[in-house]
This record gives C-alpha cells, sequence and structure tokens, in this order.
C-alpha cells in the first residue's frame, strides 16, 4: 500500500475504531507493511510475485466488496486488469 494514499483506508479505519468503541484507536494502531523479495532471474521472479498480486486483487474477498479491489482500482484506475482477474479466479 502507498503510504501516500492513507486517504484511500483512512475512513475504513476511522469506521472500524468507531464500531469497537473505545477500546480501539488510531493511536493505538500499528501499520506494518510487508514487502516481497525475489532475487535472480527477473522473469523468473516476478511470475510469482504477479501471482500473488493477481491471487490477492482478483481472487480474494466478495464481489460485492474486495478491499484489494476496490484500493487497485482508486489507487492506479486498474479496472479492466482487475475484471480479468476476477474472472480468471472465479470462473465468471
Amino acid at each position: 500500500m502507498n503510504p501516500e494514499r492513507f486517504d484511500l483506508y483512512q475512513p475504513h479505519l476511522t469506521a472500524g475504531f468507531a464500531k469497537a468503541g473505545k477500546s480501539k484507536s488510531m493511536g493505538s494502531f500499528n501499520v506494518a507493511p510487508f514487502v516481497t523479495c525475489a532475487m535472480g532471474d527477473l522473469e523468473a521472479t516476478q511470475m510469482p510475485i504477479k501471482a500473488l498480486l493477481g491471487f490477492y486483487i482478483g481472487g480474494m474477498g466478495a464481489r460485492s466488496k474486495n478491499f484489494y479491489n476496490d484500493y487497485a482500482n482508486a489507487k492506479e484506475g486498474l479496472l479492466s486488469f482487475i475484471e480479468r482477474r476476477e474472472a480468471r479466479f472465479t470462473g465468471r
């Protein structure tokens, strides 16, 4: 996730904290990003990373509500890519 685009997920966090009550807040919340690192032949190392991204963007979540799908489209305008990935993973 792009650290410069907090505006894309901040409303969801705020809503979640409001629902959780006083026990949780932005002040006690930490984001733990991860980075996939692969070394070697460029094309060979890109394939598993592309597969993982395709799975997250196209295969995770319900068709009506997919956080990764929504984020990728809002951030990059990748709607046609997302729709193709969804079709591959869901068989639709």
